[in-house]
């Protein structure tokens, strides 16, 4: 098998595999808990993870249009878990951060997330095996950041 033909089988079991992770995940902490729908869990633990941040840096990180994001802030806002706030260096931008009880939230969900994973990387695979997944997931990060 020539090197392209591998690389194209990994990247297609790779994203076969991610998937289904995430599908799991998903399970795991389902964000119903705290009544939000997926995408804005994600959008939510995001704000947390890089805010302040705009909402044109908040779409372009979810791969979503600003007008959506703009929707899910607002609704996000509404709950509490999010404020908006002038842009120290811009006055006319406005910048998302995570409110208290919205840090609590993204905890809880990833919580979750971390506990059943952790437990199946310790119950699933043998040392030699978690190892090799933490190389992985650098080198998955390392993909995910490339341009």
């Amino acid at each position: 098998m020539s090197g392209d033909a591998d690389s194209r089988a990994t990247a297609v079991a790779l994203t076969g595999a991610m998937r289904r992770l995430r599908a799991r995940l998903r399970l795991e902490s389902p964000p119903g808990l705290a009544e939000l729908t997926m995408p804005q869990a994600l959008a939510l633990a995001r704000i947390a993870d890089e805010g302040p941040i705009s909402n044109a840096a908040l779409a372009a990180g979810e791969y979503m249009r600003p007008q959506s994001t703009h929707e899910m802030v607002l609704f996000l806002e509404g709950r509490g878990f999010v404020q908006r706030r002038a842009d120290p260096s811009d006055g006319r931008k406005l910048l998302i951060e995570v409110t208290t009880d919205g840090r609590r939230v993204v905890s809880e969900l990833m919580g979750l997330r971390h506990q059943w994973l952790t437990g199946a990387i310790e119950r699933d695979l043998s040392p030699a095996e978690q190892e090799m997944l933490a190389i992985a997931a650098t080198l998955i990060e390392r993909i995910a950041s490339s341009s």
